[in-house]
C-alpha cells in the first residue's frame, strides 16, 4: 500500500505548480509573481514541499525564514507563506495530515501563520470561513498571539504560532514577521504595504 511522502521542490517542479495550481488557488493580489518566487527559492529564503502519493499531488506549502540558513534554523521563527490542498482532495483529512508531518520535521523555532482577520470580512459568509481557518490551525496545536496589528497591502491579519517552546512575545512576534517581509519585497513596498505593530487597547493613550 502506498503512503504520503513530503518532497522538496526543484525550481521546475516551483515553475510548474505555480501555473498548474497556485493560480488558481489564491486570489491574484495575494500571489506574488513566479520570477520572485522562484528568485527566493534560489537565495534559500523560500523552500516549497509538496506532499505525494504515488507520483499525484495532494498538498503544498511554501515557506520562508528570515534570513539564509540550511536548514531552518533553530533560533528562528519561519512563515507558512502559501499553503493549500489541491483540488478534488480536499475535505478528506489530507492538509492536516500534510501540515502535522512537515511541522513535526522541521527543527525551526516556530512557524508563524496569517489568517485574515474575521472582524474585517466583506460579509458573514466570509467571516465563518475565516473563523474556521483559525480552528483548523488551532485544532494543529497553534496559538493565537494576541495583541500584534498586522496589515499587508491593505489586507488585515491575525497571527498564529506553531512552536514546540514557549509563545513568543509581542516584540518577538513583530521582528520576525518584518524580518521574513524585508526578505520577501523590496525596500520601497516593504515600507509601504507592510505593517507589523503592538496594538493599542482602548484604556491606553496614544
Amino acid at each position: 500500500m502506498s503512503e504520503y511522502r513530503i518532497e522538496e521542490l526543484s525550481a521546475r517542479e516551483l515553475r510548474l505548480l505555480y501555473e498548474e495550481h497556485m493560480r488558481a488557488d489564491f486570489p491574484e493580489d495575494e500571489l506574488r509573481p513566479l520570477p520572485m518566487l522562484l528568485e527566493k527559492q534560489a537565495q534559500g529564503i523560500s523552500m516549497a514541499y509538496g506532499w505525494y502519493k504515488d507520483k499525484e499531488l495532494y498538498a503544498y506549502a511554501i515557506l520562508t525564514q528570515p534570513e539564509k540558513r540550511q536548514p531552518y534554523g533553530a533560533d528562528s521563527y519561519v512563515l507558512l507563506d502559501y499553503y493549500a490542498v489541491c483540488r478534488g482532495f480536499r475535505g478528506q483529512g489530507v492538509g492536516s495530515a500534510f501540515l502535522e508531518t512537515l511541522l513535526a520535521g522541521l527543527t525551526c523555532k516556530g512557524i508563524l501563520f496569517e489568517v485574515e482577520d474575521p472582524q474585517e470580512a466583506a460579509s458573514e459568509e466570509e467571516r465563518a470561513v475565516r473563523v474556521r481557518r483559525i480552528h483548523f490551525y488551532e485544532r494543529l496545536g497553534c496559538r493565537m498571539i494576541e495583541g500584534v496589528q498586522a496589515r499587508v497591502f491593505g489586507v488585515a491579519f491575525r497571527i498564529l504560532v506553531w512552536s514546540r517552546q514557549k509563545l513568543p512575545s509581542l516584540a518577538e512576534t513583530i521582528g520576525a514577521m518584518e524580518q521574513i517581509y524585508h526578505q520577501l519585497l523590496p525596500p520601497e513596498l516593504f515600507c509601504k504595504n507592510c505593517f507589523f505593530e503592538r496594538k493599542v487597547k482602548s484604556d491606553e493613550t496614544v
